[in-house]
Formats: structure tokens, sequence, C-alpha cells
């Protein structure tokens, strides 16, 4: 799945979500997102929370991580991923 997620190829070998968080700094992020969405109980479970959680994982150690000094270091015109029940369109 971290291969969907990541848009790794196969031929890379798959990182953990805990090793891609650690090395963004983006594992306490993840953590109090795991936390609110525990807190907010049964509507976030399932396969909805599995969603938040791989997108919000997602974006917090790769785009977010990128651009984590200024908004202005962001391209202009940079496009928004897309996402769905299945993860990361490309």
């Amino acid at each position: 799945m971290l291969f969907r997620i990541f848009g790794l190829d196969s031929d890379t070998p798959e990182p953990s979500l805990e090793q891609a968080a650690s090395r963004t700094g983006a594992g306490r992020a993840i953590a109090c997102l795991d936390q609110a969405m525990q807190d907010v109980g049964p509507a976030a479970a399932g396969p909805l929370g599995q969603v938040l959680h791989d997108y919000f994982a997602w974006a917090t150690t790769t785009t977010m991580s990128r651009y984590h000094e200024s908004a202005d270091d962001v391209p202009a015109g940079m496009p928004i991923p897309r996402w769905s029940w299945d993860g990361l369109h490309r």
C-alpha cells in the first residue's frame, strides 16, 4: 500500500510509514491526526479513517515537507494531487 501512497516504483525498497514520517519530522502530526480520529469515535473508523490517515501521512511526508519554510517556496501553478478511496491518482 505504501508504494501507492508514496508513488514509489516496485524496485524501490518499501519504507514503513514510521520510517517516512521520522525522516520528515511529520510523525507527531500524523499521530495527532490519528488521536483526533480516535477521539471522534466510530464516525472516523473504518475506510474513512484509513483514507484520511493515508492521505495525511502521504501529504505530510511528501509535498508539505518540501515547502515547510514558507508558502512563497511553493511553485506557482503546482497541481493539487487527486485522491480517492483507492489512494493517490496518477
